[in-house]
């Protein structure tokens, strides 16, 4: 499994590569691992038709998991995207994201619209979480 630095602070990143024909990088969500997306049987089929890249998120599965919570913003997580594309020498890909990976996948697309081929979101929104649930707590 190829490790690289984050760009960012050098936390370890570890991801794999599989499958042949147009690059698809499926983002998990939190508490879960790239292993989720062979777990529930995703693999198989999507590596039929795609090269597809899973990384292990910051904080989660085989990657660096940093204690200051300052490590963990969406500018962070999607530089850290970039360089794990930019190692691997892919220009373009499709994202397709589960909760925080599809947070990261929206906000990789509107910061950077000419990277991406495709946009998949399940469950995810690209703003920031905390101030979702100021407003919804402020209702109360």
């Amino acid at each position: 499994m190829p490790v690289i630095p984050s760009p960012v602070d050098g936390v370890d990143l570890r991801y794999d590569v599989s499958g042949d024909g147009p690059p698809l990088v499926p983002l998990h969500g939190s508490v879960l691992s790239r292993a989720i997306w062979r777990g529930l049987g995703y693999l198989g089929p999507l590596t039929a038709e795609h090269t597809v890249l899973r990384v292990d998120l910051r904080g989660h599965g085989g990657s660096g998991k940093p204690h200051d919570p300052a490590a963990y913003t969406q500018e962070v997580l999607v530089q850290d995207l970039l360089a794990v594309l930019e190692a691997e020498g892919i220009g373009r890909a499709a994202l397709m994201g589960y909760s925080l990976g599809a947070r990261i996948a929206l906000s990789t697309t509107l910061a950077h619209p000419g990277l991406v081929t495709r946009l998949v979101s399940l469950g995810g929104s690209a703003s920031a979480r905390g101030a979702r649930w100021t407003r919804c707590s402020s209702r109360a």
